[in-house]
């Protein structure tokens, strides 16, 4: 019997990846639910989740994904942790934006990246939590609940930045996700994204990308220029 293919790489779309490692689910259902987290559904019967590496693009993953749905992050929200009022990215990110801009924050919680924004910034948030999304609503800022796929769709080049902040690493198709971004950008706009360094809170990095190559969005064919980015967590700032 033939071993199964690979999974495709999430990001590049290439099928040159190889596995690094695997995970127990059941030891990962056992952590989640020590801080009272039930997360063993979304592994839909599967004994442990494989880590990948992308020989073209250097990202690594887990296979199969299994995303989060509106459950998982009610659970998440009763944590002060987990919608932070203040995150380190937040400042770095700020010190890009000026009065006046059009910003998109993807995956915004209930707001908190606002109170560190210029005056006068016109400022939209999209966020999936029904909860983040009425507290961000009460507090009178524009937060919609609505993907960034539809949103970009439906208001193309309508922003001068768009961030996104420990987001990307939540989502199954980070390839159309960030293609949604760049989508919602008015041309030499910046797109700002902040993920979890591999290494973690003990030891943040910086990366650019891991690689020579240009980055490109796919559905627009918009190249995106990384400048060298000094910042306390792994983010990049990019104009496209």
């Amino acid at each position: 019997m033939s071993k199964p293919s690979p999974p495709v790489c999430p990001e590049c779309r290439t099928p040159d990846t190889a596995p690094v490692d695997a995970v127990s689910t059941a030891e990962l259902a056992q952590l989640y639910r020590r801080h009272g987290v039930e997360v063993g559904s979304y592994f839909d019967g599967l004994d442990h989740l494989a880590r990948y590496r992308c020989a073209h693009c250097d990202l690594q993953f887990f296979a199969p994904a299994c995303a989060g749905d509106d459950a998982f992050y009610e659970q998440l929200q009763q944590f002060d942790w987990y919608y932070q009022d203040e995150k380190p990215e937040y400042h770095h990110a700020a010190s890009y934006l000026q009065a006046g801009q059009r910003v998109l924050e993807v995956g915004c919680g209930k707001g908190a990246f606002h109170a560190f924004l210029p005056a006068g910034v016109a400022y939209v948030g999209l966020e999936f939590n029904d909860e983040a999304v009425r507290k961000a609503n009460a507090a009178g800022l524009d937060v919609r609940k609505e993907t960034v796929e539809r949103h970009a769709a439906a208001h193309p080049g309508r922003y001068d930045a768009v961030c996104t902040f420990q987001v990307l690493e939540h989502v199954p198709r980070p390839d159309t996700f960030l293609d949604g971004c760049v989508a919602a950008l008015a041309d030499g706009g910046l797109l700002i994204v902040a993920v979890p360094a591999e290494r973690g809170a003990g030891g943040w990095t910086w990366s650019n990308s891991g690689t020579n190559r240009s980055p490109r969005s796919t559905a627009t064919g918009r190249n995106i220029r990384w400048p060298t980015i000094t910042s306390p967590c792994m983010a990049a700032a990019a104009h496209v």
